[in-house]
């Protein structure tokens, strides 16, 4: 994919992506995980900030599609398992 950055600063790493796709959709994800979660094959939209919290796990399964908005952003403080 073109246009990834990925930032390190202690326990957090942002992922944001500069090349959209248009057909992102008007509904998205947005706010913090809370508890272990799990993101299956398919199309997931980050429509705003999504934190992953300290002690969360997401796991991110193989043939999904993590999609971001122009402001979406994950920050994982947790773990993330892709």
């Amino acid at each position: 994919m073109r246009g990834l950055i990925v930032r390190f600063a202690p326990f957090v790493i942002l992922f944001s992506f500069f090349a959209f796709s248009t057909n992102v959709g008007a509904q998205g994800l947005s706010g913090p995980i809370t508890s272990d979660t799990t993101w299956a094959a398919g199309d997931i939209v980050i429509q705003d900030s999504v934190t992953v919290l300290d002690g969360i796990s997401l796991t991110i399964q193989p043939g999904a599609v993590v999609k971001f908005n122009s402001n979406g952003i994950l920050v994982v403080a947790g773990t993330l398992i892709a």
